[in-house]
């Protein structure tokens, strides 16, 4: 048994126009980022220099073996970058992040860890350098 439901002309013009003031009130919000909770900040995974230069002074929690690690961005430096490089990467340049442990504490590099925030989502970061400063290079 079948059961057909008929919509007439004025409800598929009134559903059409919703949809219609719905679209065009959801892309503005999306572009600036209102659909985000207050205070939320976008993933770090993908963002370029200038996010993480704002996140300059932010104690990050690594994840290791023997347990959670803070780790502090100092500095953020922009590398060099020739008119060859790939059109298809996410960043438009390279830059180099520069983390300190505090204290005496040792994290051996050559490895990635997950680092975490209170104000940015959980980002897999590889280490190529360092034990109490440790590098992390972003192309």
């Amino acid at each position: 048994m079948t059961k057909t439901t008929e919509i007439g002309r004025r409800g598929l013009i009134v559903g059409a126009a919703a949809a219609a003031g719905l679209t065009a009130l959801a892309a503005p919000a999306r572009a600036t980022g209102l659909g985000r909770a207050r205070g939320a900040r976008p993933s770090l995974a993908t963002a370029g220099a200038d996010a993480w230069r704002a996140a300059v002074g932010t104690v990050f929690a690594a994840e290791t073996d023997a347990g959670r690690v803070p780790l502090r961005l100092v500095a953020v430096d922009r590398l060099g970058s020739g008119p060859a490089r790939p059109a298809g990467l996410a960043r438009d340049h390279g830059f180099a992040l520069s983390f300190a442990l505090p204290g005496g504490a040792r994290l051996p590099a050559n490895r990635a860890y997950r680092l975490a925030s209170a104000d940015h989502k959980p980002v897999d970061v590889f280490f190529s350098s360092g034990t109490r400063q440790l590098t992390a290079i972003f192309n």
